[in-house]
């Protein structure tokens, strides 16, 4: 079930002030994630609205594509059932370590600030954040509808730790790719979508298995009877 949008904040009051070299004449591009008032170099020219930034975030997702399995998150794909805590790494960290949020937020927390940061003018965003990115509300945004909307995690609950170690261990990325590598081979949809592509090759493979089983008895039991026989020959000498 998706969430409903958040209302939207009211914008910062203050004085707008255009930071561009040069500015045109005219605007026909906006950015409701951009601080208003500021101008990006190819013009666009930001509102600082956080519903229209945070309903462009949840569009990507396209959690309204057909789901076959009945349980899906983004874009129709399968979610399984949601249990335990889970980690949420490198960007989601970047985004609540610029909120100044705790790794154990829950995400109404997140949303709260985040509609902060995205209410603010150009001016009052570099007074408080200097000249650090200004696609920074656009990234919050992106984190709430990914794990709320996207993955279906609750709320009000801190379900998700923000934090780039697990168990003291720095991870990044590759890990969880290789886990997922790791789930599909030992699948057992995997293994029974070789026996169906593969089954004279398989065959083969387990008759060859078979014989060298058979010849290696063979052998275990010839060298167990040289054994014997030189244990009872040196029992026969003393």
């Amino acid at each position: 079930m998706e969430s409903a949008l958040p209302p939207a904040p009211p914008n910062a009051s203050g004085s707008v002030e255009m930071h561009a070299q040069k500015q045109p004449k005219s605007y026909d591009k906006y950015n409701p994630c951009f601080p208003a008032g500021f101008i990006s170099k190819d013009g666009m020219m930001g509102t600082a609205n956080f519903t229209d930034c945070y309903s462009r975030a949840h569009q990507l997702l396209h959690t309204t594509a057909p789901c076959e399995s009945g349980s899906c998150s983004i874009n129709g794909t399968y979610q399984p059932p949601l249990r335990g805590a889970y980690y949420a790494l490198d960007n989601y960290v970047d985004a609540i370590s610029f909120l100044e949020l705790p790794e154990d937020v829950t995400l109404d927390a997140v949303e709260a600030a985040t509609a902060e940061l995205c209410a603010l003018n150009d001016t009052a965003f570099r007074d408080k954040y200097g000249d650090k990115p200004k696609d920074e509300c656009f990234t919050a945004c992106y984190t709430i509808a990914m794990l709320r909307d996207g993955f279906h995690f609750a709320p009000n609950r801190s379900s998700v730790l923000f934090e780039e170690t697990v168990a003291g261990s720095p991870v990044s990325w590759p890990y969880g790719s290789m886990v997922l590598e790791a789930a599909d081979y030992s699948s057992p949809s995997t293994v029974f979508d070789l026996v169906n592509q593969h089954p004279q090759e398989l065959a083969i493979g387990l008759v060859a298995l078979g014989g060298a089983l058979v010849l290696a008895g063979v052998a275990a039991f010839i060298w167990m009877v040289m054994l014997l026989r030189r244990r009872r020959s040196y029992h026969t000498l003393f």
